[in-house]
């Protein structure tokens, strides 16, 4: 369990497939059933009460909502269960809310336990706030026959055919109470009787009368429970909070003992180790170990299987989420990436932005044209192998939009010759709606701005297609690759240079270039990408020594851009920030400087400089970043909110100056879990899975003497360990024998233990 610090930004989640709630350090925290359509279980407030009817203390075991504070509290954090433990003169309470693997319910257990030498009259009130819907089918009831609370509430809608889709989920929130409650109460106002915020609700008074129906109020979920504790007693309540049509349905998911408890926890524990797979790494950096063994595992199995939580996303991130959870569970991943691969058109194209199926778009951007789409199913496809060996999913047929088929190397073979056709008058990728960075609708909004960015990364798809091409002996395709990662390279080199050796982002519809000593910006982006598409390291003639000091050619000038936007969180994505509407850039100019887009360390993009440091070979520079990245460095700002490192959060709020300069965002969801997983064990590690077999090319940073991995691909499972030695070549060593060929064959092996001497 993870312990909660005096100020923390954050929370911790549970989920399934079919249910998603968030705890923060108050207890507070909205829940989603994920059925046809994403709907709020509840408001998100979460209330427990604590009462010694003859003293007259009450307190909540959150330490928040009443003026008394408990004599001692604590909140602590796992992956499956959020628990709050309280005691106030000698009365104790344990309040332990979770998910199980499947039921879609939000479980609490609650119990209260007498500490004290006398016996104790204590009650006990826990509630609910219902999301208010009008007075469609709203009325809110007790249902003695079920021990269960429904508030019954139909979504708003104004189309007569929405009501059909809103029909096939439950149309609730149901309350289910074991063991049956003393007093029960459906109104708020009933609740509150009237009481100023800050008090203690006139419905937790001793032999205050119930509430059992309510139609014409704001609804509440609240039942009491009364008992008489000797010392040393304890008592015990279950509560299941859920969407149904009414208390037949509720009671199907519902806790009523504690068997039933137990059980639903180690199912919660499976649900995990079913679907997150198998990877784990053992290095000498503690919270890198745990944040990829625990915090990644999870956070990238909710992203991909959850998508985030979201109505309309980008396929961009479910293709990412995809590729880090590959690293994982290969078998499970790969439907992830088919699904994205059917939405894209026979000629290559593929929208960026797309709705979860049966919802309605709740998003601007699904009705523009971003630039990255084909080029992202690319990158993700061809890494996908490298990390999972399972190439023979190479020709697999998958669908168009039009209901014409092809093998998966035609798909990606379309995306890379659309993208490499939509180019501007520089040679650059035309940019259109935005790249990668959403917000940055002005420079393309006329058709003719070209994006760096993604030239840089269209040049990175192009070569790491040309090598699965040529490792399966089709050289023409190949050549074809080759011929077109030449012809990116030499205009990221002709078009986006600057005389300090880094790159410029690129071109507004008027030719003008930005990013660069024109505008006196650098974008984090295009000098990663320059380093990750290999033209940094092909490209030394534009370097200007006399302006620049000596450097070895542009690739060592993008890692000193990446060392000018160090801060004690990672890189900045920009600097300067905008300071207000800037009509070349658009609305990423709108944002609050230091925060997103807007020059804030976003995390996505700082583990893409890692990446592309660690591809150069400055493993050390690489993992400095990632560690900054992950909660809990020791040169992040004290006097400022804490990121629980419970999940990587998406950004800090970077802006020099400002009091709250490295707050998280506390977001959940982003690229970054995937990239940082990809850096670790492609870059660090030197994994990678071609047609022939394993290779394993270890990179370590300087400071590791050793470093293990185990993963499990297939029915192999491998041990892979790196140590320093003093060797004056690489040595490998497979299942204890000297291993020479440049390829370690493992299709029939159970397990496959590889030791490397570097």
């Amino acid at each position: 369990m993870t312990p909660m610090s005096d100020r923390t930004t954050g929370y911790n989640y549970h989920f399934n497939d079919s249910f998603y709630l968030r705890v923060f350090p108050d207890m507070q925290g909205p829940a989603w059933y994920r059925g046809k359509r994403i709907t709020p279980v509840h408001a998100g407030s979460r209330l427990v009460y604590v009462t010694d009817y003859d003293t007259g203390l009450s307190f909540n075991p959150a330490a928040t909502h009443l003026p008394t504070v408990p004599d001692r509290h604590e909140w602590d954090a796992s992956d499956t269960q959020t628990r709050c433990t309280a005691e106030a003169d000698g009365v104790h309470v344990t309040w332990t809310i979770m998910t199980p693997g499947e039921a879609p319910v939000e479980l609490w257990r609650i119990e209260v336990g007498n500490q004290s030498t006398r016996r104790r009259r204590v009650g006990l009130g826990a509630a609910v706030l219902a999301p208010e819907g009008g007075h469609m089918g709203a009325r809110t009831e007790w249902d003695s026959e079920h021990s269960c609370i429904l508030a019954q509430q139909i979504s708003f809608h104004g189309r007569y055919d929405d009501y059909a889709v809103i029909a096939t989920d439950p149309q609730g929130t149901a309350l289910v109470a074991h063991p049956a409650p003393d007093a029960v109460c459906c109104s708020l106002s009933e609740f509150r009787g009237g009481r100023p915020l800050g008090s203690l609700p006139a419905f937790l008074d001793a032999q205050a009368r119930s509430c059992p129906v309510n139609s014409a109020e704001a609804p509440v979920l609240a039942v009491r429970y009364e008992r008489e504790l000797e010392p040393g007693a304890t008592a015990a309540v279950f509560l299941s909070v859920l969407r149904a049509n009414d208390g037949t349905e509720a009671s199907l998911h519902a806790v009523t003992r504690q068997e039933e408890w137990d059980a639903a926890s180690k199912s919660a524990v499976q649900y995990l180790d079913r679907y997150a797979g198998s990877f784990t790494i053992d290095t000498p950096e503690p919270r890198l170990n745990d944040m990829v063994n625990r915090g990644l595992r999870r956070e990238i199995l909710w992203e991909t299987r959850l998508w985030r939580n979201g109505i309309s996303t980008p396929w961009r991130n479910e293709l990412q989420d995809a590729l880090g959870y590959a690293v994982w569970n290969p078998d499970e991943a790969v439907h992830y990436l088919e699904a994205v691969t059917r939405a894209q058109r026979p000629d290559g194209y593929l929208q960026v932005w797309n709705t979860r199926e049966g919802e309605k778009p709740n998003h601007p951007l699904v009705n523009l044209r971003h630039t990255d789409g084909g080029i992202w199913l690319v990158v993700c496809w061809i890494n996908f192998f490298r990390v999972t060996g399972c190439w023979d999913l190479w020709d697999r047929q998958l669908a168009y939009t039009d209901g014409s088929s092809g093998p998966l190397s035609e798909h990606l073979r379309r995306a890379l010759e659309f993208s490499f056709a939509d180019r501007g008058a520089h040679g650059l990728v035309l940019m259109h709606d935005g790249d990668w960075t959403d917000p940055m609708n002005g420079p393309g909004r006329e058709g003719r701005g070209e994006s760096g960015w993604a030239t840089q990364a269209l040049r990175y798809a192009c070569a790491i297609t040309e090598k699965s091409l040529k490792e399966q002996g089709d050289d023409a395709g190949a050549d074809r690759c080759h011929a077109m990662a030449d012809e990116l390279g030499a205009v990221i080199t002709t078009a986006l240079s600057r005389r300090d050796g880094a790159y410029a982002y690129g071109y507004d519809d008027a030719g003008r270039r930005f990013g660069d000593e024109t505008d006196g910006r650098t974008f984090l982006n295009t000098q990663s990408w320059g380093l990750i598409s290999g033209a940094a390291a092909e490209d030394c003639s534009a370097v200007d020594n006399g302006a620049a000091g000596e450097l070895d050619g542009t690739a060592d000038g993008c890692a000193r851009a990446i060392r000018r936007l160090a801060t004690p969180y990672g890189p900045r994505l920009l600097d300067p920030a905008f300071g207000g509407w800037d009509p070349q850039i658009g609305r990423v100019s709108l944002k609050v400087p230091g925060t997103t887009e807007n020059g804030s360390v976003y995390c996505h993009a700082s583990v893409f400089a890692a990446y592309g440091l660690a591809m150069i070979g400055d493993a050390d520079a690489s993992l400095d970043i990632v560690l900054r990245t992950i909660p809990g460095h020791p040169d992040h700002t004290a006097g400022v909110p804490k990121q629980l490192a419970l999940y990587q959060p998406n950004s800090y709020f970077y802006e020099p100056g400002h009091p709250q300069c490295g707050t998280s965002t506390g977001t959940l969801g982003t690229g970054t879990c995937t990239w940082m997983v990809l850096t670790v064990f492609q870059q660090y590690f030197g994994i990678s899975f071609g047609p022939d077999g394993l290779r394993v090319e270890p990179r370590l940073p300087s400071g590791w003497e050793r470093a293990s991995v185990t993963f499990a691909r297939s029915h192999t499972v491998f041990d892979i360990h790196v140590e320093r030695s003093e060797c004056d070549t690489p040595q490998t060593m497979v299942n204890g024998a000297l291993h020479t060929a440049p390829c370690i064959a493992w299709e029939h092996e159970s397990r496959v233990n590889v030791v490397v001497l570097v």
